[in-house]
């Protein structure tokens, strides 16, 4: 259960759908297509592309790591269970992010638990072909120390919001986080934002109940604010301009 009562449920591991390989090479982005040779040819043979459903569970808090993740499309959203038996949200990936290192190079069960939000496209790259990229290539390893980095700052961002922003500056921070790589500006200054995420789910990964995510959409609304519609949400007028100035304030303190 989350902070105000939310849920977090989630669909087990089982019944992930597993595409061929050669499904997986056409991802012209993926940060694995320049490594030597012969771990390249490895890597061709062993990654997968995977499928999950929303709400599929793609690996637990405490789970032994089996190798490395790339998002290639959808949300997943990272929670830890407390001492106390809350789930908390920690994190939220979108689009060329990578997961599952930290356990991976600190040979150690994963710390968080990764839930698809939406119909999600992972590659998977096995263990050993993981760890052979890792300390056979020192731009891997420059790249993981970076997203280290960021991921470190992205929890202190997500505590922070969690525990000290209003309902209203939350919400608003999450939307614009969704949309910092895949809004469309409009000619009129508008900027919609696909959202992948029902609103339920967009509740509780920021921590609220269902409740209160309505009032807060609503009054967002006849403030003209943003507009929610099915699978995407716009931001009116000078609205994304606000947004991002909350970005920049809120990463200020941390």
């Amino acid at each position: 259960m989350g902070p105000d009562g939310s849920t977090l449920c989630c669909i087990p591991q089982h019944d992930v759908e597993v595409i061929e390989k050669s499904a997986c090479h056409s991802c012209c982005s993926c940060p694995w297509r320049n490594v030597p040779p012969g771990v390249g040819a490895e890597l061709a043979e062993v990654r997968r592309l995977r499928r999950y459903v929303r709400k599929q569970e793609i690996f637990g808090q405490g789970d032994s790591n089996d190798g490395l993740y790339r998002l290639r499309s959808g949300v997943v959203a990272l929670s830890v269970v407390d001492v106390m038996g809350n789930l908390i949200s920690v994190g939220v990936l979108t689009s060329g992010d990578i997961f599952g290192y930290r356990s991976l190079i600190g040979n150690e069960p994963h710390a968080v638990t990764a839930t698809a939000y939406s119909p999600t496209e992972i590659c998977h790259v096995p263990r050993r072909t993981a760890m052979a990229l890792v300390e056979g290539n020192a731009e891997i390893r420059r790249m993981l120390s970076q997203r280290l980095a960021k991921d470190v700052r992205r929890a202190n961002e997500c505590y922070l919001r969690a525990t000290s922003l209003p309902v209203r500056e939350r919400l608003i921070q999450f939307l614009f986080s969704l949309g910092k790589t895949t809004a469309v500006h409009e000619e009129d200054g508008r900027v919609r934002v696909p959202v992948p995420l029902k609103r339920a789910d967009i509740a509780a990964v920021i921590g609220i109940v269902p409740e209160t995510m309505s009032r807060t959409t609503r009054r967002l609304e006849q403030e003209g604010y943003l507009v929610f519609d099915k699978g995407q949400v716009t931001f009116a007028g000078s609205s994304w301009e606000e947004a991002e100035m909350y970005e920049q304030e809120f990463a200020c303190t941390i």
